[in-house]
């Protein structure tokens, strides 16, 4: 009974975070452990504590998988409810994208707002071989989130 039960827990905790995204272009890069990029994923109290259900980011050195995410982040950016941009040398520098609700696994009737955010380092300043995406799933309204992530 208990290899079931760890069993059953194993693929749940699998399965959980892929479906985060489910029905998005960015979820291929997330929770697969890809060469070139580093994941974090971010649930329970320490998502809690700053108002989150939900928070993941991927940060890209790989050229190659930079062009792959910038071209999903516009193909799911073009489908958001809103959007910020901040434009470089016609390039999206800093994307901002609310995108369609959820419903909240743990409370029956309510949604959770699910958010993008793109950085493209390489747009920056200063510039760096490097790009982030984060994805955040909450009931924070955007001008909450983005004061969090200032």
């Amino acid at each position: 009974m208990n290899r079931l039960a760890i069993t059953l827990l194993l693929i749940f905790t699998t399965l959980l975070p892929a479906a985060a995204q489910k029905g998005l272009c960015v979820n291929t890069f997330f929770g697969n452990q890809i060469a070139g990029a580093h994941e974090v994923h971010v649930t329970g109290a320490p998502a809690d504590s700053l108002g989150l259900y939900r928070y993941r980011s991927i940060e890209f050195t790989d050229t190659t998988l930079m062009t792959r995410v910038t071209n999903a982040v516009t193909a799911d950016g073009a489908r958001a409810d809103q959007k910020e941009l901040d434009m470089r040398n016609g390039h999206v520098y800093y994307g901002f994208y609310q995108l369609a609700p959820i419903p909240h696994p743990d409370k029956p009737r309510k949604q959770l707002i699910r958010y993008m955010i793109y950085l493209d380092h390489r747009q920056a300043p200063q510039p760096a071989n490097r790009l982030t995406l984060v994805y955040l799933e909450t009931d924070l309204n955007a001008r909450c989130v983005k004061r969090i992530f200032k």
